[in-house]
């Protein structure tokens, strides 16, 4: 019994060891993945207001939501 005991000891440290590694890289990779896709989607933006700006000279209005407050700088 007091092998039984020591082996599930040890495999106890063992899984809760691992599962705060697989936790805190899956965070990370999860982290990262969230943040490259805002960057994507906000470069898009930019370049959406770009181009309407070169076309028409002018910004575009804020629209959308009204919590939100939009400047454009140039």
């Amino acid at each position: 019994m007091k092998l039984f005991t020591s082996y599930n000891r040890i495999l106890a440290i063992i899984t809760f060891t691992g599962l705060l590694v697989i936790g805190f890289l899956f965070y990370q990779t999860l982290g990262q993945y969230i943040n490259r896709q805002m960057e994507d989607h906000l470069y898009e933006e930019l370049l959406e207001v770009k181009d309407f700006t070169h076309v028409k000279n002018i910004l575009p209005s804020p629209d959308g939501f009204d919590d939100v407050i939009v400047e454009y700088k140039k």
